[in-house]
């Protein structure tokens, strides 16, 4: 999460000054969690065999933790695909 954020601000020097100024101002704190959620909920939209679907996500009431329940995907892992294979040549990459 950023610290802060760059806001453009007008310059009160006057009309005739065309400069623009910036505003250091910290965006809204918020909780790690609603960010994980909102992320699993804009996850689920996505329709592409290329992406596991997400079946549900929530906070466990019991410890607090964030988590999400995907499809169950079978095959190899791209690490072990590199480690046997070496890295996939560029145009197969894509």
């Amino acid at each position: 999460q950023p610290i802060g954020v760059l806001l453009p601000a007008a310059d009160d020097a006057g009309p005739e000054d065309d400069e623009r100024a910036a505003s250091d101002a910290k965006p809204p704190r918020v909780d790690p969690r609603e960010r994980f959620l909102k992320a699993a909920k804009e996850g689920s939209a996505i329709d592409s065999e290329h992406v596991a679907e997400v079946i549900t996500a929530g906070i466990d009431e019991a410890s607090g933790r964030a988590f999400v329940v995907t499809e169950l995907l079978e095959g190899e892992d791209l690490a072990a695909a590199i480690r046997a294979r070496g890295p996939a040549p560029r145009d197969e990459a894509r």
